[in-house]
C-alpha cells in the first residue's frame, strides 16, 4: 500500500490501467462493472493494473480502525476478482498517500485557480449552483488520475476526461498520452446513478439471492421499451461476464425456451420487437448476476 509511484515508471512493454474505487465494506454493480472491463483490456496483454483506494472522506467520518478493515476488505475482494482470471500485476494506492506531497499540494492550488464551476458541474453532474468548495473533488479526482501514472483511464464521466487532459497543461508531471474507456453508467431501481451507498437501493456483492431477485425485479423494464436499466446491465457487466468465460448468453422463457444472444443488438432488437417478455428479462438479469457475484465472493 504504502510503495512509491516514483519507484513503479512504466515502459512501452509494460503498460497500465488504472482505476479508482470509494473505500467502503462491499462493492455494487457499477464496481463490477468497471472490474469486468478492465479485465477484458488486460487479461491477454500483461498490463500492470493501479487501483486507487480513495479513503479521505471515508477517514474523516470513522475512526482508524473501521477504516483500515475497509481498506483491507476492498482490497482482498479486488485481488481476488482479478485472481479468478489469473491477474495477479496488481498494485494498491490510497489517496491518503498519493495526496501528502508537496508537488501534489502545489498543483491542486493551480488546478484549483484555472477550473471552473461551469466544469465543476458537469464533472460532478448536477444542474445546482456550484460553490468553490465543490471544485475540491473534480480537482482532486483529476490529480488523482494524473498522479497514478497509468496509460489507460476506466472511468464513468467523459467530462473528467475533458478536465484531465485541460490539467496536464498545468501540472510539474511528465504526462504521457492516456487512453480513456467509458465504462458506462449503472443506475439502481430508482435511476440514481451508482455508486449510491443506501444500501438498499444500489445491489451489492454480498446480497443474498432473494434480495438480488427483488432488487431486480424493482427495475423500470416496460415491455418493447429499450431504456432499462435491466438492459444496460446486461451490456455492461453480463456480456462481458459470459464473453470472458466463452459462453453463450442465454434467456429462458416463462415456458422453458431458450433464447441465445451473441450481442447486446440482438436482445435489444429482440425485446424491443416483444419477443423477450420483461419477466423473463429480469429474471435472466438476475440469474446471471447471482453467477458473477459467486465466482467473484
Amino acid at each position: 500500500m504504502n510503495e512509491k509511484l516514483s519507484n513503479l515508471k512504466i515502459t512501452e512493454n509494460n503498460k497500465s490501467i488504472g482505476w479508482r474505487v470509494v473505500v467502503g465494506d462491499n462493492l455494487h454493480l457499477g464496481h463490477v462493472s468497471s472490474l469486468l472491463k478492465i479485465i477484458m483490456e488486460v487479461k491477454d496483454v500483461g498490463y500492470a493494473v493501479r487501483i486507487l483506494i480513495d479513503d479521505l472522506d471515508y477517514s474523516l467520518k470513522h475512526n482508524e480502525n473501521l477504516l483500515n478493515k475497509n481498506r483491507e476488505a476492498i482490497k482482498k475482494i479486488i485481488i481476488k476478482i482479478f485472481k479468478s482470471y489469473n491477474i495477479k500485476n496488481v498494485s494498491f494506492f490510497l489517496s491518503s498517500d498519493l495526496r501528502n506531497s508537496e508537488n501534489y499540494v502545489n498543483d491542486f492550488y493551480k488546478l484549483i485557480s484555472v477550473t471552473t464551476e461551469d466544469e465543476a458541474a458537469l464533472c460532478l453532474e448536477t444542474s445546482n449552483d456550484v460553490k468553490m468548495g465543490d471544485l475540491l473533488q473534480p480537482v482532486l479526482k483529476t490529480l488523482d488520475f494524473l498522479y497514478l501514472d497509468v496509460d489507460i483511464i476506466v472511468h464513468c464521466n467523459d467530462k473528467v476526461v475533458s478536465l484531465v487532459e485541460k490539467s496536464k497543461q498545468f501540472i510539474n508531471l511528465d504526462i504521457k498520452s492516456i487512453k480513456y474507456i467509458n465504462n458506462g453508467l449503472i443506475c439502481n431501481f430508482k435511476n440514481n446513478k451508482i455508486p449510491d451507498l443506501d444500501k438498499t437501493l444500489s445491489i451489492w456483492l454480498f446480497d443474498k439471492e432473494r434480495v438480488v431477485y427483488k432488487k431486480i425485479n424493482k427495475f423500470f423494464c416496460e415491455e418493447g421499451n429499450t431504456d432499462t436499466s435491466v438492459l444496460k446491465i446486461f451490456e455492461s457487466i453480463i456480456f462481458n461476464f459470459v464473453k470472458l468465460e466463452n459462453k453463450h448468453l442465454n434467456i429462458t422463457t416463462v415456458d422453458g425456451n431458450i433464447i441465445t444472444y451473441n450481442n447486446i443488438e440482438e436482445l435489444m432488437s429482440d425485446f424491443k420487437n416483444k419477443l423477450v417478455h420483461p419477466a423473463d428479462l429480469k429474471t435472466s438479469c438476475s440469474n446471471y448476476i447471482l453467477e458473477i457475484f459467486k465466482k467473484f465472493s
